[in-house]
């Protein structure tokens, strides 16, 4: 070959385009969940809730996100395997449900951002410095259960003015989440002058026995704390308090709408809808440290007529007009 055509071919060989790169796929971020029941279905609308809020901000699982989801169906020890294992596969945001599942994320890890949802006092369960300014890597929303745990007491004896004793019926399973929600409840039932008693119950077979006990020392009626297995069998509860005739108050919209006779306290679903709005923050650059501590803007007395027809007992007038739902 001629050095002419040589220096023409290398010429041309060095014109030739290369291929491009190939792109890689973009990462789409992942939010891992730990609720606290053994499934979706038991979760139910509060499931609904939180995924409705993820698709109204434009979520779409598969497409732009991406979720890791577990069920430790009040388990002990899933909670902290599950915590892990969610910290293992490096989420983007962690979401806690419930006071087990909070601690439990707060251990596994100081690192990766985690919104919770719904403790009574993030500030007494240790999760956070203050509401304004949480301080770490958790922030989220509050029920605020421990405020309002007077208010309920002073609505039952509104509502029923001849109640004189309160049962009360809590899960130890965080003692220090409860135990003022407990002792605010005892102080206001002591104001009014009514005798109280607390009874714990860890798994829903201590529930019966304790509804016999209560049924048995003629209490006048059960204020049922803020719970995940309360949540869980709110609807058995509510049979044992109509099969022994005993007026109940509950947390939330929730336990009035399962069958207890009425409920104080912010509706739940609007929190867990919340809940993405501080992810889509989180994902978008902002901190926990500096995202404040949503606290409810409004409370709810909600009655249960159904409820009190099964019991046999007449709600008045007055307090159906103060109620802010009665359910049909």
């Amino acid at each position: 070959m001629k050095r002419r055509e040589f220096i023409v071919l290398v010429g041309g060989a060095v014109a030739w385009p290369f291929p491009a790169p190939a792109q890689q796929p973009r990462k789409i971020p992942t939010v891992g969940i730990l609720w606290h029941a053994g499934s979706r279905e038991e979760e139910g609308i509060l499931y609904d809730s939180m995924h409705a809020g993820f698709a109204a901000l434009g979520y779409v699982a598969g497409k732009n996100f991406a979720f890791e989801e577990r069920f430790p169906g009040e388990i002990a020890g899933r909670f902290e395997s599950f915590a892990n294992e969610l910290v293992s596969l490096n989420v983007d945001v962690l979401v806690a449900v419930g006071a087990p599942s909070i601690l439990a994320a707060q251990k596994a890890t100081t690192a990766i951002p985690i919104v919770f949802v719904p403790p009574q006092d993030p500030i007494t369960l240790k999760v956070v410095a203050s509401l304004a300014r949480p301080g770490g890597n958790l922030t989220g929303l509050t029920t605020m259960g421990v405020d309002v745990a007077p208010k309920r007491v002073q609505l039952l004896k509104n509502t029923f003015p001849d109640i004189s004793s309160i049962a009360m019926l809590f899960d130890p399973v965080v003692a220090y989440n409860v135990v003022r929600e407990v002792e605010e409840t005892r102080l206001a039932a002591d104001k009014l002058g009514m005798g109280f008693k607390a009874f714990e119950a860890h798994v829903w077979e201590d529930v019966e026995p304790i509804f016999a006990k209560i049924a048995q020392g003629h209490f006048s009626a059960v204020i049922v704390a803020q719970g995940p297995m309360f949540f869980i069998e709110r609807q058995r509860i509510a049979a044992l308090a109509i099969a022994n005739k005993l007026p109940t108050m509950g947390a939330s919209d929730v336990f009035a709408e399962g069958g207890l006779l009425t409920s104080y306290g912010p509706d739940w679903p609007p929190l867990f809808r919340a809940v993405p709005g501080f992810v889509d923050k989180i994902i978008k650059g902002a901190k926990p440290a500096d995202l404040p501590v949503q606290q409810p803007t409004s409370f709810e007395f909600i009655v249960n007529p159904k409820t009190a027809e099964a019991i046999n007992l007449k709600i008045p007038a007055p307090p159906l007009l103060l109620a802010s739902r009665v359910i049909e």
